[in-house]
């Protein structure tokens, strides 16, 4: 039985999921984010065995070619690490290229 204290919250309270002008739906800053900060709250794709699955959160990601943030895994989990500051209201992206179909071609490449 689930505690009467307890509170599933999905998102750390500085994030939201927004209508993006980049395709669908996004993630953004509800606060300033700093460079360097790690969102370990949730994290965005999960290894299991030879594959990546992409968890919900990670469906929110957009595709950048400048992305401000990048994919740090720790264990068989990937979090969002920011890798410069974000202002309120603008999107976190990542650069497909290089943080997850990147991921998938050098493990393909290596088996």
């Amino acid at each position: 039985m689930i505690p009467e204290t307890y509170t599933y919250k999905p998102l750390p309270d500085y994030l939201g999921i927004y209508d993006s002008k980049l395709h669908g739906k996004g993630l953004f800053a509800k606060e300033p984010i700093p460079e360097d900060h790690l969102v370990t709250h949730s994290h965005t794709h999960r290894v299991i065995g030879d594959e990546i699955d992409r968890l919900p959160l990670g469906g929110f990601i957009n595709h950048s070619n400048t992305p401000n943030a990048s994919l740090a895994r720790a264990g068989n989990k990937y979090y969002l690490h920011i890798v410069e500051d974000i202002k309120v209201g603008e999107e976190i992206t990542l650069d497909y290229s290089k943080e997850l179909c990147g991921l998938h071609v050098a493990k393909k490449e290596n088996v």
